[in-house]
């Protein structure tokens, strides 16, 4: 009888880690695919299958616990202030994931944020953590460092945890970062990269981009970019805004 508990137990743990890293697996995709195309004819995956592959992935994570519960109760003791710190991630995890999830339902996301931009820029910064910061060297180069999810780096995909090069160009004047996209001007242009869901880069579309396009057409002195919204003070004083 002993020996089978013990294999029961150990079936039922090796369940629970599988339904573990199925449900990481599944948020992670959920951050690499992106709900709306970078460039004409990319693969995106639709609002509703992201919608349901949350609630999947957040179902997967409590399915975890409580299965870990329910075949081993010393696991309660990793719930004390002395558990490991990966414990506490493990925790911090599944309430950032609850909180990413039941909020976006239409009626309680509605209620909670009356513009659907300032819920989805909530959304995403909590799910990549999006924060990216660009700034001109010495040399004249725009260097960024950061998240990348958006392309905001203007560089290769993926974050950088260093300053990178967003292009070979050494003739950058000024660089306004956003939330999750940046402006800048060289030679006399001004070229945009990143997301770009209410056209905040100028450029005439809504397709995010990972490498600077032209935005605007114009010349312009002075640049500024906001959480959605790009802002640039034209070489005859005239301001003109992107959003």
């Amino acid at each position: 009888m002993i020996d089978r508990a013990a294999n029961a137990a150990n079936v039922g743990w090796e369940i629970a880690q599988a339904v573990g890293l199925a449900a990481a697996v599944g948020c992670a995709l959920l951050c690499l695919l992106p709900v709306r195309p970078r460039a004409p004819g990319r693969a995106t995956l639709s609002l509703r299958l992201h919608e349901w592959a949350g609630w999947l992935a957040l179902a997967g994570a409590i399915a975890h616990v409580a299965l870990l519960l329910v075949v081993d109760h010393r696991v309660v003791e990793h719930l004390k202030p002395g558990a490991p710190l990966y414990e506490w991630a493990g925790i911090l995890g599944l309430a950032l994931l609850i909180l990413l999830t039941v909020p976006a339902t239409d009626r309680l996301r509605r209620r909670l944020w009356s513009h659907h931009r300032s819920f989805q820029a909530l959304h995403v910064a909590l799910a990549t953590a999006m924060d990216q910061t660009c700034i001109v060297d010495d040399s004249h180069h725009v260097m960024c460092t950061g998240r990348n999810a958006m392309g905001q780096l203007g560089s290769d995909p993926g974050e950088a945890h260093a300053p990178v090069r967003t292009d070979a160009r050494s003739d950058w004047t000024a660089i306004a970062s956003g939330d999750s996209h940046a402006c800048g001007i060289a030679g006399g242009t001004t070229t945009c990269w990143g997301l770009n869901s209410e056209g905040e880069l100028g450029d005439g579309d809504q397709f995010d981009q990972e490498a600077p396009v032209v935005s605007g057409g114009g010349t312009y002195a002075r640049i500024a970019a906001g959480p959605s919204t790009s802002i640039g003070i034209a070489a005859s004083s005239t301001s003109v805004s992107t959003k």
